[in-house]
């Protein structure tokens, strides 16, 4: 998880190519958008990226 401006987008491009270059794998991430206060939407995604469930209908049929 990443803030979305040119900084961190630089950094996370030169890291992601310099950790490929030793070999490494670099899986998708989640950006957000500078002065978000709420995370859940961020969160939300990477919950679906680790459990391929969305938390929303998760809770719904737990309730």
């Amino acid at each position: 998880m990443w803030r979305t401006d040119v900084y961190s987008n630089d950094l996370l491009n030169g890291t992601k190519y310099n950790f490929e270059m030793l070999g490494g794998r670099v899986v998708d991430g989640v950006e957000y958008i500078p002065r978000t206060g709420d995370f859940s939407a961020s969160l939300n995604r990477i919950n679906v990226m680790i459990w391929g469930q969305d938390l929303r209908s998760l809770s719904l049929r737990i309730s």
